[in-house]
């Protein structure tokens, strides 16, 4: 399964995306706001991954889908975003990351974008749920030009395995009746 986007191939991961996969998570800034993400991340890791992914999407019904990140027309993965139903009243959550390298030109901002509208427009989704660790600044403002609600902080809700911390994080929404960008 591939979704397009102007510039982007959102594509679901395969066995050799595992060294462009290490590469680009294998950094703490990008690591440090994830909580299940191991520094340093290694191949082992990238491979377990993949394989994870596989497997759920043979799930029935599917509720969780994974996508690497491909700039055009590369077919090289520099980041990844998923989408998980998190119950049956129509509800997912969505979380994604990109290379360091990859940071600031718009790329998450318009893979979200892209993961939003098909949550609401193929999975007939009622809301979608991003959060994002309270300090980090560049995810809480994507998240708000996305034209997510603001819903509440959740306390001490983030452990990040790569850093030991925890953080308290910002919890935002939107409706399929409130989203407006296609």
């Amino acid at each position: 399964m591939e979704l397009k986007t102007k510039r982007l191939i959102l594509r679901e991961k395969k066995k050799s995306d595992f060294k462009s996969i290490r590469e680009n998570i294998n950094n703490i800034n990008v690591s440090r706001y994830m909580s299940v993400i191991p520094h340093p991340y290694t191949d082992k890791d990238a491979i377990w991954w993949i394989g994870h992914s596989a497997k759920k999407r043979k799930e029935k019904p599917r509720k969780d889908y994974q996508f690497g990140i491909t700039i055009k027309p590369s077919d090289k993965v520099v980041g990844g975003i998923g989408l998980v139903i998190t119950n049956e009243g129509g509800v997912a959550d969505i979380g994604c990351w990109i290379g360091e390298e990859y940071w600031r030109k718009g790329y998450v901002f318009e893979a979200t974008v892209r993961v939003i509208n098909y949550a609401f427009d193929d999975l007939k989704l009622k809301k979608v749920v991003l959060f994002a660790a309270v300090e980090n600044v560049g995810s809480n403002k994507l998240i708000k030009k996305l034209g997510l609600k603001f819903v509440k902080k959740k306390k001490k809700a983030l452990v990040v395995e790569s850093t030991g911390k925890v953080h308290d994080t910002n919890v935002y929404e939107i409706s399929r009746d409130e989203w407006n960008i296609k």
